[in-house]
């Protein structure tokens, strides 16, 4: 099924056809709904040493050696998401090459996340993904400064306001490169006007999630559930499709 395909009215089988035929189609999905993703689902508490990617791309298999720096997995009633201390926990990939997913520079990526840290002024990642700063950073998702903040890079800086993000939301950015092409969304929801987007540079790099880095670097804090990504800019109306259907499996 294309990825431009459109429903017309409230058909939730064509919804459910849509959903199992896009998510195989992205570059990665981590799904902490599948324990498989863990080598089986773990008990609640479990220190996360390796995240595979759900569909058995292995290049973007997450992983950390060390036994001090490992997110939490927890149960939560069947409603599974790793808990990050923003301290020193965070997973990452090896270095991939950017130019072999997105050499176009287009993208979609929608993150199931909360945030429980301070609001002391301070950027928290929630995942990185090449280059250091933008224009060139293909993609970094950080709450800023308050926990009603969050800010998406991607060839622009953009920075939306939605509400208090103590439970789970759905942050999203879908992208092509030029002018008011870029689009961020809280549940699946459009916030502010399409923003400009550049395209970014490729190259080889690690993708880190729950940190900026691997070193002690904007740590976040707080619990990180399904994350996606495409390297196609899907549309509003599937970018909507997709988040919804992660809140709808949390009870949202």
């Amino acid at each position: 099924m294309p990825l431009n395909k459109m429903f017309i009215g409230p058909n939730q089988y064509a919804i459910d056809q849509y959903i199992a035929a896009t998510l195989p189609q992205s570059v990665f999905f981590f799904d902490p709904f599948n324990g498989a993703s863990f080598g089986g689902t773990p008990a609640d508490g479990t220190p996360i040493a390796s995240f595979t990617e759900r569909y058995g791309r292995t290049a973007w298999d997450l992983s950390q050696a060390s036994s001090t720096s490992r997110p939490l997995y927890k149960t939560n009633s069947g409603k599974p998401y790793l808990l990050y201390d923003g301290v020193d926990d965070v997973l990452f990939t090896a270095a991939v090459n950017s130019a072999s997913y997105f050499a176009s520079s287009a993208l979609t990526a929608i993150m199931m996340l909360f945030y429980t840290g301070p609001a002391d002024g301070n950027t928290k990642v929630a995942v990185k993904y090449l280059g250091a700063t933008d224009p060139s950073r293909l993609l970094s998702i950080s709450v800023i400064g308050t926990t009603n903040n969050f800010l998406i890079d991607s060839g622009g800086n953009q920075t939306s306001k939605s509400s208090v993000f103590s439970t789970f939301k759905s942050c999203s950015v879908a992208r092509s490169v030029g002018t008011s092409t870029k689009n961020i969304s809280v549940n699946g929801v459009i916030e502010g006007s399409p923003q400009n987007a550049s395209a970014v540079s490729t190259a080889s790099d690690n993708m880190y999630v729950g940190a900026y880095s691997n070193a002690v670097n904007l740590q976040f804090t707080g619990g990180i559930g399904e994350f996606i990504m495409f390297n196609t800019r899907l549309t509003d109306y599937q970018v909507n499709i997709i988040s919804r259907y992660f809140m709808q499996r949390r009870g949202l």
